[in-house]
């Protein structure tokens, strides 16, 4: 009753609450994806989540920078190109953080991403063997 009082409150003032699932997330829809310990089994339903970030020097050198996010019940993977821009570049070069959800354990590594066309991705850490695909509009 008070969580609903609540949202009546947020929602009179204006305020909506978070697309994505963390704060400054925004939804880009459902998407079907392979996360490394599915590879050779079917793709599953996940989100696709951006989020965009604005940087500037002192000497007024401005930039945005991209992240991505799938996530599914129980994977999730997060990708920021530092060369390349994603789906548009056929390849990009970046870093991959990626966990199990309900782990509070997070691994960061460089990557690499292949866009064939925008309805499709791999990102891939080479010598690792670690591999994310989606599909979908990016």
């Amino acid at each position: 009753m008070i969580l609903a009082g609540f949202l009546l409150f947020l929602s009179l003032a204006g305020e909506s609450a978070s697309t994505g699932p963390e704060s400054g997330w925004i939804s880009d829809g459902a998407r079907q994806c392979t996360f490394d310990a599915n590879i050779g089994k079917p793709p599953t339903r996940c989100e696709q989540y951006h989020q965009v970030i604005a940087h500037k020097l002192k000497s007024g050198q401005a930039w945005n920078e991209y992240r991505w996010m799938w996530k599914d019940g129980r994977f999730e993977v997060q990708y920021t190109s530092s060369s390349g821009l994603l789906g548009v570049s056929p390849f990009t070069i970046g870093e991959l953080t990626y966990r199990n959800v309900g782990s509070s354990k997070y691994t960061k590594v460089q990557a690499a991403s292949y866009s064939a066309s925008r309805e499709e991705l791999v990102i891939g850490v080479p010598g690792e063997g670690y591999q994310f695909s989606m599909e979908g509009a990016l």
